[in-house]
């Protein structure tokens, strides 16, 4: 299977019912993103922007852009990002005004995550994790990252 890869693109105004508002990744993919922004994307059960499942699925975005994206239904996750069982790296990427009741830029079950050098800023959970929340015995490393402005209920 080919591997998504996507460099220069942008990803505004979409709009899903179920998961992932502009990219849904399952079942052993590699995803690469670069230099592409995701603005005002919504989903209403998870991953405003992006929702990745699968033990071997893997997500790395590099100088991307998270703006205003969110999960519309109640009790959900990951404003600009939901990760279940796969991995995840952000490398200077900026998640900025991203909205889910838990895990307002990125949610996380079973995954693991890396942030390097990126930037959150006024990212709101309406619950919990008004940046980041991780479940089920995985962890995120940060690094050289700065947070500010985000609010977790």
């Amino acid at each position: 299977m080919i591997a998504p890869l996507h460099i220069f693109l942008y990803f505004r105004n979409n709009n899903v019912k179920n998961t992932g508002g502009a990219i849904h990744i399952q079942n052993s993919i590699t995803c690469l993103n670069i230099d592409c922004q995701f603005i005002n994307n919504s989903a209403s059960n998870g991953g405003g922007a992006i929702y990745l499942v699968g033990l071997a699925s893997t997500m790395t975005n590099v100088n991307c852009s998270f703006l205003y994206n969110t999960v519309t239904k109640a009790s959900k996750e990951g404003g600009a990002l939901s990760v279940h069982y796969g991995k995840m790296m952000n490398n200077r990427s900026r998640f900025i005004g991203n909205r889910a009741d838990h895990g307002g830029a990125i949610y996380g079950d079973q995954a693991t995550c890396e942030n390097i050098n990126s930037l959150f800023t006024a990212n709101y959970a309406s619950r919990s994790g008004g940046v980041m929340q991780f479940e089920n015995g995985k962890d995120c490393r940060n690094v050289n990252c700065n947070f500010t402005q985000n609010v977790g209920r």
